[in-house]
């Protein structure tokens, strides 16, 4: 693999002195040899490449960053980076890191800006399916983020999940078992905070509703087959019953090891772990440690016991209510439909209903059928005035902004529905 960000060690201003140098190779003699005069013209409307317009920032976490958006935004998002970091450290303590290297944050403003960037200037081939996304290149992990991402629950799994992996990856290299991996990428996904504190183990609906058949029955691979999967069999098993099943199990089977049976598990889970990073454990030795605590048979029926104990959460549902609350008042407004009361929006998202709305696709897909106005009965919500600043903008053609909305939670809670001008219009954004 080419070595594209070596000086990374060295720390981000670095980092953008190489993006520089590869730009301007990238783009040298054919592309002065073939500028005309309407490209010249037309530069000074371009923006400058990402690379050049990046400022970098060193964190007291030890991450690099560089970044395009405002200071505000990006320490909001180094914040969820640590965070994530320092909830896992202790589960992690004690394993020697296998790449020592610095890890780097990219922050991007925008996402198609992100794709072509890491692309055509670091050598990442695949496709991102989210906002965030972890990449390995021969000077260690990155994340790479896009801001753009008006859902805010989407945008905080993609990034917290994205966060992990540029852990595991330097600690595990590739011994972690499937199940392992993925389970530990889809809790982080999961996690929710509130005002800075950590909704510590309230479960997942999506992945809880993946372990349930359409009868109801628990759609739980045997715990023994589960260890054993490697990459290519958990593969086949995800063409066979689905990627979210199998998303679904290794989530419960981290869940389970972390809040099941009051915590004891925790400690032989660790053992594992840290046995696993150096070579000395694989995937069946787990149940082997799990022995003196439970034999394989009473350690099914326990994770049977913990699945039919687990339900949604109150953080839980709230933000899927109010990001689906979110994605129906944008469809309103992208067809030009504007209340000025409750009432009014009440009759209108009813007349929506009937169909599966997608909240977010990464770390897994979650689709949630939208009835009608009674998905938010245990919720109260009301138009809000729009902000006197917006509606005297400067700029005519953006035309004034929708009305924003409060949504409350019968536990106290609220949240608002808030709207960003972009270029294309009005975009809504959960102010999570």
């Amino acid at each position: 693999m080419p070595c594209r960000l070596s000086s990374i060690r060295y720390g981000s201003s670095a980092l953008l002195n190489l993006l520089c140098v590869l730009w301007v190779f990238s783009s040298g003699p054919q592309f002065m040899a073939c500028a005309s005069v309407r490209l010249i013209q037309d530069a000074a409307e371009l923006k400058q490449p990402w690379e050049l317009r990046a400022k970098s920032r060193t964190t007291s976490g030890g991450i690099s960053t560089l970044s395009d958006v405002s200071s505000e935004s990006t320490s909001s998002i180094i914040r969820q980076v640590l965070r994530i970091r320092s909830t896992f450290m202790p589960l992690f303590s004690g394993i020697p890191y296998a790449t020592p290297e610095i890890p780097g944050l990219l922050i991007f403003s925008d996402t198609e800006e992100m794709l072509f960037t890491l692309r055509t200037r670091l050598a990442v081939s695949s496709r991102p399916e989210a906002s965030a996304h972890a990449f390995l290149n021969d000077s260690g992990q990155f994340v790479a983020v896009a801001t753009d991402q008006m859902n805010s629950l989407a945008f905080d799994r993609a990034l917290q999940s994205s966060a992990l992996e540029q852990i595991l990856v330097p600690l595990f290299e590739d011994r972690l078992p499937p199940w392992a991996r993925i389970g530990l990428l889809q809790y982080a996904g999961s996690l929710h905070w509130r005002d800075g504190r950590l909704v510590s183990g309230e479960p997942c609906a999506g992945l809880l509703d993946a372990l349930q058949s359409p009868q109801g029955d628990a759609q739980l691979i045997p715990i023994e087959r589960l260890l054993t999967l490697d990459a290519a069999e958990w593969t086949a098993f995800e063409r066979r019953g689905g990627a979210l099943r199998m998303q679904a199990n290794a989530w419960l089977m981290v869940h389970f090891l972390i809040h099941g049976e009051n915590g004891r598990l925790v400690p032989s889970f660790k053992d594992w772990l840290h046995a696993v990073a150096i070579g000395r454990d694989g995937a069946l030795d787990l149940a082997a440690r799990l022995a003196p605590l439970f034999s394989l048979s009473a350690f099914e029926k326990a994770r049977s016991g913990h699945l039919r104990s687990l339900a949604p959460g109150a953080i839980e549902t709230f933000r899927e209510q109010a990001e689906l609350l979110r994605i129906l008042m944008q469809e309103l407004e992208d067809s030009s439909i504007r209340t000025l009361d409750s009432n009014a929006l009440k009759v209108e998202l009813d007349l929506l209903a009937d169909r599966e709305v997608e909240l977010h696709a990464f770390p897994f897909t979650r689709r949630v059928v939208y009835s009608g106005i009674e998905a938010f009965k245990s919720c109260s919500f009301h138009l809000s005035a729009r902000d006197e600043v917006e509606k005297n903008a400067t700029d005519p053609s953006a035309g004034s902004a929708p009305m924003g909305l409060e949504f409350l939670h019968p536990t106290g809670d609220s949240v608002r529905i808030e709207w960003i001008r972009t270029p294309s219009g009005w975009k809504s954004v959960v102010a999570w």
